[in-house]
């Protein structure tokens, strides 16, 4: 993200090139299931990992040919922020998924709570002395950008389960061999790919709250959707319709909140900016399946211990799984309409236009 705001000027060329990294990570999404899949099925799980090296090689020599070096300046790392953050958010993840396993009375799992807490507390009036905070706070005195910090949190920790839960459940109650699970999410890349390129033309017609309200819109119909899937469910009726309503929904929200994530910055703010939107999109997802998992080991187990048949008592704490999913999306849906003010649509033109959204947005 700042390599874009380095290489390319505040405007249209900008914005594009900001909907075109959610087109291209929608692809690489799918890419990476199917070759994935294609991996796994004729080799081993194992060489899923080792594909990322020749990747790497090829982006480290090539971006030197068409990157632009961004201005150097001298800095300070921030390891004390770094690290407090990192323990931070990982105990954090580590209190769900020990609760899903043990439960909520857990030692361990309070410990893991209590800790998070304290780093996280800690993290903040770190920040607030750091010469050069690995986290600047003042990045959180827009309006805008918070709201849309938030909100990238929250999509991706409603969307990250569709893919742990569909995957199980297109191989284990499906059927589905890994190839044909990866090719079964391709729909979702189409739709993500084409709502990531028409998102700025309906901002500027309907504006930006009115469209995020949409995308959120798509994802809770998609996640309500889910929850009636069960041992007898087909790929076509029940999930087909699903992932193209979710692919939808985040390929709408992605560009929108990313430009205003990173407008109207400071070059010197540019990479802690990007970070920042990075660090939420991912927290967001780990934390996110964290609590979907809880959730549906939760439901799991009463199922069975109900006498519900395994693949039914599967199919359940999925289905518990993907309401808790809708929550969150429910969540989003919230956040856009208080935080964001009303947009007129000929304002929200700036997405497309020649200027950066502003403060008084």
């Amino acid at each position: 993200m700042s390599l874009i705001v380095t290489n390319f000027p505040e405007g249209p060329a900008r914005n594009r090139a900001f909907a075109l990294i959610a087109s291209v990570a929608g692809v690489g999404a799918s890419i990476g299931l199917i070759l994935g899949g294609v991996l796994t099925s004729s080799l081993s799980w194992h060489w899923v990992f080792f594909i990322n090296v020749p990747i790497g090689i090829a982006i480290a020599v090539l971006a030197p040919r068409w990157v632009r070096e961004s201005e150097r300046r001298s800095g300070k790392f921030d390891i004390i922020g770094a690290m407090t953050s990192t323990v931070a958010v990982s105990s954090l993840v580590y209190g769900f998924i020990r609760a899903s396993e043990e439960g909520w009375t857990n030692g361990l799992t309070i410990g893991a709570f209590a800790l998070a807490v304290v780093l996280l507390t800690a993290f903040v009036v770190i920040e607030t002395r750091a010469a050069q905070p690995i986290l600047p706070l003042r990045l959180f005195a827009s309006r805008e950008r918070t709201v849309a910090l938030i909100n990238m949190m929250l999509v991706p920790s409603a969307m990250f389960g569709l893919f742990f839960f569909l995957t199980q459940y297109m191989q284990t109650v499906l059927g589905f061999d890994a190839l044909q699970t990866g090719f079964a999410f391709l729909p979702m890349t189409v739709a993500l790919v084409t709502a990531a390129r028409l998102s700025q033309r309906s901002i500027a017609r309907v504006g930006l709250r009115t469209h995020l309200v949409f995308a959120a819109s798509l994802m809770i119909a998609s996640l309500l959707w889910l929850t009636q899937v069960s041992v007898d469910s087909s790929y076509a009726t029940s999930l087909l319709g699903p992932i193209l309503l979710l692919g939808a929904g985040a390929g709408s929200s992605f560009p929108p909140l990313s430009i205003t994530v990173m407008s109207r910055l400071d070059p010197a703010d540019s990479g802690s900016a990007s970070g920042l939107l990075q660090t939420f999109q991912q927290v967001g997802g780990a934390i996110g399946l964290a609590i979907l998992v809880t959730v549906f080991g939760t439901a799991n187990r009463n199922a069975l211990a109900s006498g519900d048949q395994p693949l039914e008592a599967l199919t359940h704490g999925m289905s518990q799984g993907f309401l808790t999913a809708a929550l969150i999306a429910m969540l989003y849906l919230i956040v856009s309409i208080v935080g964001f003010r009303k947009m007129e649509p000929r304002d929200a033109t700036e997405y497309q236009g020649n200027r950066m959204p502003t403060e008084a947005h």
